[in-house]
């Protein structure tokens, strides 16, 4: 996911499943939510020396037990990533891209990247460095840090977004337009429209 930085703010903050979780950015329109503290302390990626994070262990119990736990209001808060997850693990390169002062705690915990080896996962140490080339995803002294999606709040970005469409609206009222004068058929405007429906 690409990560656009937001400036670290005290009103960033939400509380979600007992735990309190910082905005560090947004990614495709939606803002970018790290738990504040490990969820889980001791936990191996994956019980069978696999680094796929799809297939990890790590990514069945934030999804399974974890989001399961949540309240009714905790769970509207949340939006499923590009793979679907409501939890995730942040990526090698979403992290590098979050102030060292933020990742740091007080042991590592696990990134969802591939490391250097086929059982091997990134991970953050614990002043907050991002070692890319990782450790062995059966060890249990590392711990889980979620992240979460929510639908941004940032006014700039939905005005941006806002923007955007009415651009894209006005194109397609002006194509319309053409298209009738041209002599076309008011008929093919109107299976436009209701396809587009359809899509939207």
């Amino acid at each position: 996911m690409r990560l656009r930085k937001v400036e670290a703010k005290s009103d960033n903050k939400v509380e979600l499943g007992g735990y309190t979780w910082t905005k560090v950015g947004t990614v495709g329109g939606k803002d970018l939510y790290l738990c504040d503290e490990m969820v889980e302390s001791n936990m191996p990626f994956s019980k069978y020396k696999d680094n796929n994070w799809k297939a990890s262990d790590i990514r069945k119990w934030l999804n399974g037990p974890f989001y399961n736990s949540l309240s009714k209001e905790d769970k509207s808060k949340i939006a499923k990533n590009v793979d679907g997850d409501n939890l995730f693990c942040l990526s090698t390169e979403e992290a590098k891209s979050i102030p060292k002062s933020i990742l740091s705690l007080n042991r590592s915990w696990w990134l969802r990247s591939p490391g250097r080896n086929i059982d091997d996962v990134a991970l953050v140490d614990p002043n907050g460095t991002v070692d890319k080339y990782g450790l062995s995803v059966i060890y249990f002294s590392y711990g889980v840090r979620p992240a979460f999606l929510m639908n941004s709040t940032d006014k700039e970005l939905l005005k941006e977004l806002l923007s955007k469409v009415s651009d894209t609206y006005a194109k397609y009222k002006g194509a319309c337009n053409a298209y009738l004068e041209a002599g076309g058929d008011e008929d093919d405007i109107e299976d436009i429209v209701r396809n587009v429906n359809k899509v939207l």
